[in-house]
């Protein structure tokens, strides 16, 4: 998930160039500037499974309900712990396990750590991500079942 239109459709562009390598992987990308009919048939794609990976900005993800979503990842942070929480809340429905990865900078980590405090769920380092030399940012990974990553249980 992107906090904005731009990313979200830059990050779909992104990951599209990479098909080559990624041929296993159908993506797709849902933002604001996408119709009606558009966003409803990109979503049908990803409930029927012909879609694996969906890219949504934040006001594209509201009302998003899909039985069996197994992972969310915030390639931004979201502004706030609700944000953050309706994020979550896309996994571990009904009693499904989930998982929510945010990548943040180091420089990000205690405002990652306020909302795990706000949210009473614990939010956990898991890895980095590196990109050549230049740029490397901290996985972070809370597991959820029954809305457990969104403070909601």
């Amino acid at each position: 998930m992107c906090n904005n239109t731009q990313l979200t459709k830059a990050a779909g562009l992104i990951i599209r160039s990479q098909q080559a390598t990624l041929s296993h992987l159908q993506v797709a990308s849902m933002h604001g500037e996408l119709g009606k009919l558009q966003r409803q048939q990109t979503l049908d794609s990803f409930r029927r499974g012909k879609v694996r990976a969906l890219l949504v900005s934040d006001v594209a993800a509201r009302g998003l309900d899909v039985a069996e979503c197994d992972a969310v990842f915030n390639l931004e942070l979201p502004s706030n712990a609700a944000h953050y929480a309706h994020r979550a809340g896309r996994t571990g429905r009904m009693g499904a396990p989930g998982t929510v990865v945010t990548i943040a900078s180091p420089s990000e980590r205690f405002v990652v750590d306020k909302l795990g405090v706000k949210l009473r769920v614990p939010i956990l380092v898991s890895g980095l991500l590196c990109v050549g030399q230049m740029w490397c940012n901290t996985l972070y990974t809370a597991r959820c079942t029954s809305g457990s990553c969104c403070g909601c249980k």
